[in-house]
């Protein structure tokens, strides 16, 4: 139950991100108030609420988890999808060097703990999003190619 509550504190966390990228790209002007941005919109409102769930389901997690453990895969696994994230959601740019560090950071979560289904996943979604990257330099999608490949 503890690893279902840090998978869903990176969850809520991811969320909150987005959220409130989604509520300052949509903001109103400078010249209104800050209170009536926060009250009129929702995007923050999700992010605040996603932010209280994401320190319920930590706290919960911390019980049966080492803190820094925890603190590692829920920060760095929040890093890998917030990238992945920002570059299908927002059109930033994923460079090679985004790419090397998010995967340096999925090594590391590896390196740590026993997190081969967290390092997969998050491989999986660095790939997702990484693929047009590398097709448009002519090297394939490594997704495409570690599906076609037999890895055994």
């Amino acid at each position: 139950m503890t690893w279902l509550a840090l998978a869903l504190a990176v969850f809520f966390n991811v969320l909150a991100n987005v959220s409130f990228k989604l509520a300052m790209s949509h903001g109103r002007s400078q010249a209104e108030s800050a209170i009536w941005t926060a009250l009129s919109n929702p995007w923050l409102w999700v992010g605040g609420v996603s932010c209280v769930l994401l320190l319920a389901s930590y706290l919960y997690a911390l019980r049966g988890v080492g803190l820094g453990t925890a603190y590692a895969v829920v920060t760095s696994l929040a890093l890998v999808f917030v990238s992945a994230s920002s570059a299908v959601l927002f059109q930033e740019q994923f460079t090679l060097v985004k790419a090397i560090g998010v995967l340096s950071v999925v090594v590391g979560i590896f390196l740590i703990g026993k997190f081969a289904m967290a390092a997969l996943v998050a491989v999986v979604a660095l790939c997702d999003v990484a693929g047009p990257f590398w097709s448009s330099r002519g090297w394939g999608s490594p997704w495409l190619l570690a599906r076609t490949r037999n890895p055994w």
